[in-house]
């Protein structure tokens, strides 16, 4: 019967070829190359005009007319991409500020506000131009042969890598010309075809999108965002960063007191990285400060200083920061606050667990609730399921509505819907939104260019990630805490506070966060807990150095090492890759900026 089924197989395929042999595969078909799509999105540059009309009022978008509301002093507007203004009218006339949200994209962006201002031009009329936030969704896929020959695949998405659970991919030619993509094996494997056509066209399906992605060769512009330095720029050295009129006073690496050969060793082998490894560093933005000044400044993969950059998690620094300045300007915030009662009563509900009424403001910014939040999917307030499921309660309801797993200040559980829940306290007390608070108490204050800022379903403030900042701004919130407090002479934060702030509450260990050694090292790195901030001890030699810093998805970084004046940020594109990013504090603080401070002195 076997043989009967092969014969009987061999007489389908023959008739299926026209009674001719199958043509085998050709490896040599291949179509090797760098291979580019992005979604397509409008230009994000924005005129406004808002003027007093004959009848009325009336509203202009680059060119189109909007919908214009005036209630008193507020204005609202919507244009007509979908695209809203909020904003007032000084009492004087002067100008009209608010803030420009751009709606949730189908790539996951989720709303985005940006500050901006109208100022008076005429009689009756008001104008601004500037930038939305430049959301973009791009693939890229290599083919290549690896070092014995055989056939390779690389697919890449630099802003999220949410494309496909695995980046680099087995290649095997099909005999109508096509290609089968394959990566892991059982349970994980991952596998799909990608079409070749006529038109030097690929054809490539993707989870995210209902139709496959129609993929060209890159162009060497486009090649910029995948290489880590374009192949044909000249050998990366050190170059003085550029004074700006930005707040920072900028000075040479070698007067800041660090050895030029290893600063230019380090810059090198970061502009060199391979994008094809299987553990690619993916590194964007590279910033250090000592002492007070801008001394490094690099960028990688088509980022430069005039992007503001998405900085996740790093976000979370917005919490502590707003209440120690806060705190500073007299308004009363304190750490054994319990809000969860208030947000419950707001909604009209009673606390469904006395352990709820307990818990403090600092134990949501140490991440020592209790409540059913965690890293882990199954928690019921993760932040994916927050984002899913969290908006039509609300983002601070839906937390204080969510289980307890533990008695506070118990055990340790990384929870971005935990410290979010301190926008409720900070707004409350202050008793403005979380976007003005922000504009007066950081953005004005540390001359901040350009942000914008992510926005929860109900339009409030996210206060757990993901604005964007301009590399050299994100610098200055490392910069006031390696100072104490102060920026450019200016006080921001009281000395006590930034040592309150950055005071570990609890280690991170599994012992602390209850799980077994396996499971806690798949999820965390051995740290102490403060109030957002995590201390570590930086190893150089026989010497340790006490660093406390904030990170994000990606390799998103905030790090101040109190004892040499130094600060560091770093930006980068490694989602969902915390085996690599994560080690960066030891692999470039460590293995390069200590060393070369210690031997330049």
């Amino acid at each position: 019967m076997k043989f009967l089924r092969m014969a009987i197989a061999a007489s389908f395929l023959t008739l299926a070829a026209g009674n001719t042999a199958a043509t085998p595969p050709d490896p040599s078909n291949i179509p090797y190359g760098l291979w580019y799509w992005e979604d397509e999105l409008a230009s994000n540059d924005v005129d406004l005009t808002i003027a007093q009309a004959d009848l009325g009022w009336k509203a202009i978008v680059n060119g189109e007319d909007a919908s214009i509301r005036i209630a008193g002093q507020t204005v609202t507007l919507k244009a007509p991409g979908g695209d809203r203004f909020t904003g007032a009218i000084a009492t004087d006339g002067s100008r009209i500020t608010g803030y420009w949200v751009q709606p949730q994209t189908r790539t996951g962006y989720a709303e985005m506000a940006t500050r901006v201002a109208l100022e008076k031009t005429g009689n009756g009329q008001w104008a601004t131009a500037f930038k939305e936030q430049a959301r973009p969704f791009r693939v890229f896929l290599e083919l290549l042969e690896d070092e014995s020959g055989s056939p390779r695949a690389l697919l890449r998405n630099p802003e999220r890598n949410e494309i496909v659970r695995s980046a680099g991919f087995d290649v095997e030619p099909l005999t109508n010309g096509d290609l089968r993509l394959s990566s892991g094996s059982g349970d994980r494997m991952v596998a799909f075809e990608v079409a070749r056509s006529s038109q030097d066209t690929l054809s490539v399906p993707i989870r995210r999108f209902d139709e496959p992605l129609a993929m060209r060769r890159a162009s060497a512009e486009e090649a910029v965002a995948f290489y880590s330095r374009a192949p044909v720029s000249p050998p990366a050295e050190y170059q003085v960063p550029e004074q700006r009129d930005d707040g920072w006073d900028v000075a040479s690496a070698k007067e800041a007191g660090f050895d030029l050969e290893t600063i230019n060793t380090m810059i090198a082998r970061l502009a060199n990285r391979d994008p094809r490894s299987p553990r690619p560093n993916l590194m964007h933005s590279m910033l250090v400060a000592r002492s007070g000044k801008l001394v490094i400044e690099e960028y990688f993969h088509g980022y430069d200083g005039e992007t503001p950059h998405d900085i996740r998690s790093v976000g979370k620094v917005f919490n502590p920061i707003l209440i120690g300045a806060l705190r500073h300007d007299g308004v009363e915030i304190a750490l054994d606050d319990t809000p969860l009662p208030r947000v419950l009563a707001s909604a009209g509900l009673e606390v469904d667990d006395p352990r709820k009424a307990k818990i403090t403001l600092e134990q949501l910014l140490s991440f020592t609730s209790g409540l059913d939040c965690d890293v882990n999917r199954n928690s019921s307030a993760e932040e994916g399921n927050l984002w899913t499921n969290g908006g039509p309660l609300g983002f601070w309801r839906f937390t204080a509505s969510v289980p307890m797993v533990a008695d506070p200040g118990a055990l340790y559980a990384y929870c971005s819907a935990s410290i979010n829940m301190g926008g409720f306290a900070i707004s409350e007390a202050a008793g403005k939104p979380i976007l003005d608070l922000f504009h007066e108490q950081i953005a004005k204050p540390l001359q901040f260019g350009q942000y914008h800022w992510n926005l929860m379903p109900d339009g409030e403030a996210y206060l757990a990630g993901g604005a964007y900042i301009l590399p050299r701004d994100l610098l200055k919130l490392a910069e006031i805490h390696s100072s104490g407090g102060v920026w450019k002479s200016a006080r921001i934060l009281s000395r006590e506070w930034v040592e309150n702030a950055s005071k570990p509450r609890i280690a991170v260990t599994p012992e602390t966060t209850g799980m077994t050694k396996a499971a806690f090292e798949n999820a965390y790195f051995p740290s102490r807990q403060a109030l957002g901030w995590r201390e570590h001890d930086i190893v150089v030699g026989e010497r340790s150095f006490r660093s406390f810093e904030i990170t994000g998805n990606g390799g998103q970084y905030i790090l101040v090492v109190p004892e040499l004046e130094l600060s560091v940020i770093f930006n980068g594109g490694n989602y969902y890759m915390g085996y690599i990013w994560g080690r960066w504090r030891d692999e470039y603080v460590g293995g390069y900026l200590i060393p070369a401070l210690l031997k330049g002195q």
